[in-house]
């Protein structure tokens, strides 16, 4: 085989190999809305996964949020910041593509509960 050829296979399974080594491709959305159903204003979800962390605010009207650039198919935690309180980490494993996390919410005491 030629250094042309042998350069190009290389360059191929090169690429292949990141494309199927479990890249971050996935992305955790929901909606979290008050107890009257309104968005959960000022609230903040952290996604936690082997050696990955991302913090996003939550909109203000409509309650979505989304979380990018996840690690597919791993053991992940999510977590709720909300008024100045923390819910409970919520363990869940991500899928390929998205994952969704839809939650009520409210704030009592020191935490974070759920509706």
């Amino acid at each position: 085989m030629s250094r042309t050829m042998t350069g190009i296979c290389t360059c191929l399974v090169l690429v292949a190999g990141a494309f199927s080594s479990g890249a971050h491709a996935a992305e955790v959305v929901g909606n979290l809305t008050d107890r009257k159903g309104d968005g959960a204003k000022g609230a903040r979800v952290t996604v936690t996964c082997d050696g990955f962390e991302q913090s996003v605010f939550v909109a203000a009207v409509t309650g979505q949020y989304r979380v990018k650039n996840v690690p597919d198919n791993a053991e992940c935690v999510l977590v709720i910041h909300y008024e100045g309180a923390d819910s409970a980490p919520y363990s869940f494993v991500t899928t390929t593509e998205r994952t969704r996390y839809n939650r009520r919410i409210r704030r009592v005491g020191n935490s974070v509960e759920f509706l």
